[in-house]
């Protein structure tokens, strides 16, 4: 008998969290299928019928815990009766768009964490369309579907259950229940054929032919289930999903396993020495060791608007200090925060002048280069460098992305400097051009110093389109009113002493080591 399911049992239920001082963490979500309870759903029972254990492969210590380690172990719920007192009325596409909401709840600080589902029969349809609506509209669930870089599918009909037809499972249910007991809009995406459900397989199947695309392993049963049990107490036993149903597709980008097991069975285990549990054990695996090269891989920018980072004239110390603190507050605004085609990214580093904030900037260029289609360091320690800046950024566009004009002037060597700036301003706000990165650095002049003729606003020299990022060093804390702020406040002895020794450009011993330190 199944459990019947609650309000407290529907939605996502962290079962273990990821360890906090990790950065290989990663989440697991596992979804049930029709008629099972979100818990019971991966249970075995070791013990008898009158004295049960329940084990619970998702959260048994010595099972997933320990095959997935650095993983966040979560369980969907949703209302799966589809027959009975409390029967669900919602559609395949309703619980995705549920799930999708639950995910975005649960993951809002860590957008771009890897993601791997575990699906059972009918939640696998729902994994399925969720992802699909995730790619769809990437700013309105961002982070899902570049972020999910495996799916294991128990018994996931993809091309429709084998065991009874709706007609028949519709009999069988109103022989023993009410017809407004009875919901059959559920079981539709379950006949071989479903519109539906062939629409949501041919349009996954497309994304597929994407670079970097997830793992996937499907498993399906080899023994019969008495399928007819499930509604009444008829006898009807087949297979509910065979093999030539339960693999997405025959290509070799999706690997197959069969399980000597029935369909209500095959997603439960007893002890991690069970063979069929050290194949999927194997499967979580290898997909957790590729999960983060593949984010990786799938946030570097490979387009036309690519341009090699250069730091050529930007001061860079042989010895960077690190900040991890201020350097993880800048990775989640312009890396973490969605990345969009019609939103800008403004942060400012802001600080005392020496303190590190130029080369905080510039360590953060190096390490995360591959995540922008370019990176430009401009000079903003008075209006004159920054124009200067701008001279130097247009050399090195494609010539032929710039307009004829400014071509002439390259060739002929000779510019005009607001022209210049125009034209780069014009060629960051190309509407497909969006994933460059600006930085302005030292810009300390106060734009309202009447006395000081080289400050000026440097909102002046953004792109007018709301697109990209732009990183803004300075000792002004009023430019917050431009963007998010990390403050580069003080530091710890042996740190101010590594930044004193780069500022410079030799060691310091005896006495003044001394009087840092105290």
């Amino acid at each position: 008998m199944v459990r019947p399911v609650t309000d407290d049992d529907i939605g996502l239920k962290v079962l273990r969290e990821a360890p906090a001082d990790t950065t290989q963490a990663i989440d697991i979500v596992a979804i049930h299928g029709i008629g099972a309870h979100p818990d019971d759903s991966w249970c075995k029972n070791v013990g008898t019928a009158e004295n049960p254990q329940w084990v619970n492969w998702l959260n048994e210590e010595a099972m997933l815990p320990t095959v997935a380690p650095y993983a966040r172990i979560m369980r969907y719920g949703y209302q799966s009766q589809w027959f009975g007192e409390g029967a669900m009325r919602q559609k395949a596409s309703t619980v995705a768009r549920r799930l999708l909401l639950a995910l975005q709840r649960k993951r809002k600080e860590c957008l771009f964490r890897p993601l791997i589902f575990v699906a059972h029969c009918f939640g696998g349809l729902v994994v399925l369309k969720a992802l699909l609506e995730a790619q769809q509209d990437e700013n309105g669930w961002p982070g899902v579907f570049v972020s999910t870089t495996g799916l294991i599918f128990f018994g996931t009909p993809f091309r429709g259950a084998e065991g009874m037809t709706q007609m028949e499972m519709l009999e069988a249910a109103r022989m023993e229940y009410r017809d407004d007991e009875v919901q059959p809009e559920v079981l539709k995406i379950l006949e071989p054929g479903n519109e539906f459900l062939q629409e949501v397989v041919d349009q996954f199947g497309k994304t597929r032919r994407l670079a970097n695309m997830a793992q996937v392993a499907c498993f399906y049963e080899l023994k019969s289930s008495n399928v007819g049990k499930i509604v009444g107490k008829q006898d009807r036993t087949r297979v509910v999903v065979s093999e030539s149903s339960g693999c997405l597709d025959l290509s070799d980008a999706t690997r197959k396993f069969s399980l000597s097991r029935s369909h209500f069975n095959m997603n439960k285990f007893r002890k991690p020495t069970e063979e069929d549990f050290e194949t999927v054990a194997d499967v979580v695996k290898d997909m957790i060791v590729v999960s983060h090269k593949l984010v990786l891989a799938r946030s570097q920018y490979d387009g036309k608007y690519k341009i090699e980072l250069s730091l050529r004239g930007v001061p860079v110390v042989s010895r960077f200090v690190h900040r991890d603190a201020e350097m993880k507050e800048l990775e989640q605004l312009l890396l973490e925060t969605s990345p969009t085609a019609s939103r800008r990214n403004i942060v400012v580093v802001y600080g005392l002048g020496g303190i590190g904030k130029t080369q905080l900037a510039v360590e953060f260029a190096r390490k995360h280069q591959c995540r922008f289609s370019s990176i430009f360091w401009l000079d903003g320690s008075s209006e004159a460098s920054l124009k200067q800046s701008f001279v130097q950024l247009v050399q090195k566009l494609p010539r032929d992305q710039l307009t004829a004009d400014i071509v002439e002037m390259l060739d002929h060597s000779v510019l005009d400097i607001d022209v210049v700036v125009r034209e780069c301003l014009q060629w960051l706000s190309v509407p497909s051009n969006h994933e460059w990165l600006l930085i302005f650095d030292n810009v300390d002049r106060d734009p309202y110093d009447k006395d000081d003729s080289q400050a000026y606003n440097v909102k002046s020299y953004f792109p007018h389109a709301d697109h990209g990022s732009i990183l803004i060093t300075s000792r002004l804390a009023s430019l917050l009113q431009h963007g998010a702020g990390v403050k580069v406040g003080t530091v710890a002895a042996e740190q101010a002493r590594a930044i004193l020794e780069n500022n410079a450009g030799r060691g310091i011993e005896g006495e003044s080591a001394i009087k840092l330190r105290n």
